[in-house]
């Protein structure tokens, strides 16, 4: 299937696709229009061909082909592929079920789970997280609290980044858009049975040790919460320059 994916792509061009959909203006090497998926008058909706991606700099709308038509038709991805498939004259081969079938029931709960936590962050926290990036971030992450932790109590401001990450991660991007919004976050769970735990006590013990002061507290929340925006910040600059 994935190779009935590339050669869509390869037929359609994303422009010509989405002209279908709204009026495109040229705008250098891209294109322009006002964004189908909210209201504006000034048009902040680009479609680059060179990448074959769309960016909205209003709503944070973005993706490629299959992602326009899912989100413009309402359609999931297989009925998305479906569509765009006769459009290309490309005939879906399905693969048949053989000797692996219990890894490839494995790897359809990690897709869900996937599918299903970048679907709640793109509608809930308005983040067009990007999976490459995600894991960039991850081991950024794993490598800083092994440093961390080696510095410890000598540099608590630097000790503690990790359980500052911990606890903003849990409280606002997962506890605290679950109960505003009212849609539970997938990272929910782990929020309050790892990132809450660990992170207070982590505090706990740095107050007990007596290196915890204000300042290391202000200053860990702040390394803290640069370190959690930095995959945030990098994907936004990609897509401005994606455009661009």
């Amino acid at each position: 299937m994935r190779g009935d994916v590339e050669t869509i792509k390869g037929r359609l061009d994303i422009a010509e696709a989405i002209s279908g959909y709204v009026k495109l203006e040229k705008a250098g090497a891209s294109f322009k229009a006002r964004c189908p998926f909210h209201n504006e008058k000034t048009p902040s909706f680009f479609v680059s061909p060179v990448r074959q991606s769309f960016y909205c700099f209003g709503c944070g709308a973005k993706g490629d082909i299959f992602s326009f038509v899912e989100q413009i038709e309402g359609l999931d991805f297989r009925a998305a592929l479906k569509l765009l498939a006769e459009k290309a004259g490309v005939e879906i081969e399905y693969q048949k079920a053989d000797s692996k079938t219990e890894k490839g029931k494995i790897l359809n709960v990690l897709e869900e789970a996937t599918l299903g936590w970048k679907n709640w962050a793109q509608t809930s926290l308005k983040l067009n997280v990007n999976w490459t990036i995600f894991d960039i971030a991850n081991l950024a992450v794993m490598f800083i609290a092994i440093a961390t932790a080696m510095i410890g109590w000598q540099l608590p401001m630097v000790g503690l980044i990790v359980p500052a990450l911990m606890l903003i991660n849990g409280i606002f991007f997962h506890i605290l858009p679950t109960f505003i919004q009212r849609k539970f976050s997938p990272g929910t769970i782990t929020a309050i049975i790892l990132f809450l735990p660990i992170g207070i006590w982590v505090y706990v013990g740095a107050y007990q040790d007596h290196v915890l002061s204000w300042t290391q507290l202000i200053g860990s929340f702040i390394l803290g919460g640069l370190l959690m925006a930095s995959p945030i910040i990098f994907l936004k600059l990609r897509e401005k320059i994606a455009v661009q």
